[in-house]
């Protein structure tokens, strides 16, 4: 797996359409899905002149070899206002921050602690769970992103007689221009990763809806995941904890949603302790889960290409994450699968970036103290 880093800067506004839209107010994501990107890299592709009809295409959008990751809003410093150079972590479900101060009182993982704190450490106030993202900064400091919000009202344009529709108003909440977007695609070999850094640059993306008017527009830079992002991953598959009975134990978070098959067909609610142990090829009795928090929930979308909605599928959710331990194998082979796994990623869909994972998530090992405002 070669990683390549992705930076998306809005030269308009931005729309992605969301499940929570409801009357005639249009939700946006807070984020560029994997499935958008590919599919805009994929048209505006064909519109340079590639061939849908030939092997390289199929190679970079259909058979799985590249991997288009989701795109995270990125933070900006406060002294310049330009982008930290720092990439987007999903948070685990399982960190939770003061609800009185926030990031200010730092950082709780209820995963690793047993029993799990109920308050805050410094102050004692309640814990709220913390969502989204999270970029550090060169002084070891975790930033949220905060992502600038307009709502646009249009009216509904009758086809037939293009003239506004009778009574059809309705408003668009959309990401304003300027914001920077981080994330990675993973590619299977070299030539690939070589030809992606030469020619993603020069393609004109548009992603998600009300293209026609002008929106959408992304600027992109791409270049190769610095080594100490090679390292990091290494690092956390090497960060294991083994037991005097032989057992590891290691966490899995989901850092995009995973779409798991089941033996049946159906979806997977949440990671079994027979999908675990299928993918770091272990016997079932030889692993479990320990304790973990998952969510799920169906999603749908719609194909630009068949001009047909996508089919429904049941994910479970970025930011799940399982504390898990596994017997039967020694250290340096654990340490190679999970590797392999973080690289590999689990589930269906990985060509548009799902099933990412990270191994032993950074955020998990991170006290309140290191986030704390002095």
């Amino acid at each position: 797996m070669i990683p390549l880093t992705l930076t998306a800067t809005l030269r308009s506004p931005m729309h992605l359409g969301a499940t929570n839209t409801a009357g005639n107010f249009l939700a946006s994501l807070s984020y560029l899905p994997g499935r958008s990107l590919l599919g805009a890299v994929a048209w505006a592709w064909i519109d340079a002149g590639g061939d849908p009809g030939a092997p390289e295409f199929a190679h970079r959008f259909v058979s799985g070899a590249v991997s288009w990751g989701d795109l995270h809003p990125v933070p900006v410093k406060e002294e310049t206002g330009a982008a930290v150079d720092g990439e987007p972590l999903v948070v685990p479900r399982t960190i939770k921050v003061c609800k009185l101060s926030g990031l200010r009182h730092g950082l709780v993982d209820v995963l690793l602690t047993t029993p799990p704190p109920e308050a805050c450490p410094l102050c004692g106030v309640g814990l709220d769970r913390l969502e989204g993202v999270l970029v550090g900064d060169h002084d070891g400091r975790w930033l949220s992103p905060e992502l600038h919000r307009q709502h646009r009202a249009h009216v509904s344009i009758a086809f037939d007689t293009g003239t506004a529709r009778s009574g059809d108003l309705y408003s668009r909440d959309v990401l304003e221009e300027g914001q920077v977007f981080r994330g990675q695609i993973h590619c299977s070999d070299e030539p690939t990763a070589k030809a992606i850094l030469d020619e993603l640059p020069r393609l004109r993306l548009a992603v998600g809806g009300a293209r026609s008017r002008g929106f959408g527009q992304i600027e992109v830079q791409v270049k190769r995941a610095t080594a100490s992002t090679l390292e990091v991953l290494r690092e956390q598959s090497e960060r294991v904890a083994q037991s005097p009975a032989d057992v590891w134990y290691f966490t899995l978070t989901a850092v995009s949603p995973w779409c798991v098959r089941e033996t049946d067909g159906s979806h997977a609610r949440s990671l079994t302790p027979r999908r675990l142990a299928r993918v770091l090829g272990v016997e079932e009795a030889n692993a479990r889960i320990v304790r973990g928090d998952a969510r799920s929930e169906s999603r749908s979308g719609w194909d630009g290409a068949a001009g047909l909605p996508t089919e429904l599928r049941h994910v479970i959710v970025a930011g799940s994450t399982f504390l898990c331990a596994v017997r039967g194998l020694d250290g340096p082979t654990l340490q190679a699968r999970l590797l392999r796994l973080s690289g590999r990623g689990i589930g269906e869909h990985r060509a548009e970036g799902l099933g990412r994972v990270a191994v032993n998530h950074p955020l998990h090992f991170i006290s309140a103290e290191a986030n704390r405002d002095e």
